[in-house]
């Protein structure tokens, strides 16, 4: 049995990584819904970030061996407007309206 071969396959086959958002648009704080999740880095965090790409806030996310994880994000400190909440390093992501 060759573990590295088996290890290169299923590294190889994509990710069906999907970030949710709920509520889409608040006032104070969202739940993030992180599926489909393959391997937990120990740097992965949610980024939230405006529509000039700047980074507003780095949440990390705890270690998990789960393909589903939740998480708490707070956007009540920011300005009303449209935010991309993304999984860093990665393209999913989700919007949401601060009001």
């Amino acid at each position: 049995l060759d573990l590295k071969a088996m290890t290169a396959f299923h590294d190889s086959i994509p990710s069906r990584l999907a970030l949710q958002v709920v509520p889409s648009i608040t006032s104070g704080s969202v739940t993030v819904v992180i599926s489909g999740i393959q391997r937990m880095q120990s740097d992965d965090a949610i980024d939230v970030v405006d529509l000039m790409g700047r980074t507003l806030i780095t949440v990390p996310l705890p270690y998990t061996r789960a393909t589903v994880q939740t998480q708490l994000v707070d956007i009540s400190g920011l300005p009303a407007g449209y935010y991309h909440l993304r999984l860093a390093g990665t393209s999913a992501a989700a919007g949401v309206i601060r009001r």
